[in-house]
């Protein structure tokens, strides 16, 4: 005959002693649940054998606590992130409206305000242009070049893969201090990038977080080629990106105005591409727009200088 428990009080104690092991023990992912409900059954229906093998299960749970949990969490998070369904409606929005704005930037004559682009610099195959941004005393930039690349995959892998590309981690572009990809949801991204100071200092460290989306083929560019749109966000104006990620308490906040991204199209000749860059940078802080718009055709000529360096280096084409 099994031994039962005839207290009330037992079962009231069993239940809140398992709901704070549940809440607050470094238990394993799955066996807590598994002891939850032993003991919530041996509660309503005391029995002093089901309350044993309960106790033994949340031991278990406890003792391999260090190996599980945080590999079912990661692949719970894998999963998610990697479903566009779970990209943030706001997130969505706004960098679709920026590829929209965009497709509008890449006009020869025009920029998405039907502001003319002006040629601010033309070096080595690099051609830079300017325009006015809209209520903004700083402007619009467009870059135009011809790279070469086994494919576009590869070109993509060496232009946005921080790990290649900042030079704080040995990259090839001495404009980027650092960066990360924050979080992923199948063709969209939240990135954080830091820039090193320029103008001989004159301008400190900034950091950008944007939006983008990767879009292959889309019907505005040539078969095979690739558009690559951004927005910026900040925390104070977009509460949706919650936890906002981390930033550099040293560095300035800047913001990347609606409209930028990055267009690559094959040309028709092997390994070559057009490839084009429109940047909408608001830097922020106590810096005369003179001196912006002055340091920023200087550094997107050195920053294309570089990665035409780099590209030749690393596929010899």
């Amino acid at each position: 005959m099994d031994m039962t428990l005839s207290s009330m009080g037992y079962g009231t104690m069993l239940v809140l002693v398992t709901a704070d092991m549940y809440l607050h023990a470094p238990a394993h992912y799955l066996l807590k649940h598994i002891a939850m409900i032993l003991s919530l059954i041996a509660a309503v229906s005391p029995q002093i054998n089901l309350a044993l093998i309960a106790q033994v299960v949340w031991a278990i749970s406890i003792a391999t606590s260090e190996a599980a949990p945080d590999k079912i969490l990661a692949e719970v998070e894998l999963e998610t992130t990697a479903d566009d369904n779970d990209v943030p409606s706001q997130a969505k929005m706004m960098v679709d409206e920026s590829l929209k704005l965009f497709l509008k930037n890449l006009d020869s004559s025009s920029n998405c305000d039907g502001k003319p682009w002006k040629s601010a610099s033309e070096t080595e195959g690099i051609k830079v242009y300017s325009s006015e941004l809209a209520g903004q005393s700083t402007k619009r930039w467009k870059v135009e070049t011809v790279v070469k690349a086994p494919s576009v995959e590869a070109l993509v892998e060496e232009l946005f893969n921080f790990d290649k590309r900042a030079s704080g981690s040995g990259g090839w572009d001495s404009a980027v201090k650092s960066g990360r990809i924050e979080k992923t949801w199948g063709d969209y991204s939240i990135s954080v990038m830091a820039t090193n100071a320029a103008a001989g200092g004159a301008i400190s460290s900034r950091e950008f977080v944007d939006v983008r989306v990767k879009v292959p083929d889309h019907p505005a560019v040539s078969k095979g080629g690739l558009l690559i749109a951004s927005i910026g966000i900040e925390p104070k104006t977009d509460k949706w990106c919650a936890p906002f990620p981390k930033l550099d308490k040293n560095a300035t906040l800047g913001r990347n105005f609606s409209g930028g991204g990055v267009k690559i199209e094959p040309t028709g000749e092997p390994n070559t591409f057009n490839y084009t860059m429109v940047n909408n940078l608001n830097l922020k802080g106590w810096i005369p727009t003179s001196v912006i718009n002055s340091a920023t055709a200087d550094a997107l000529v050195e920053s294309h200088k570089a990665m035409h360096k780099h590209l030749k280096s690393k596929f010899d084409l």
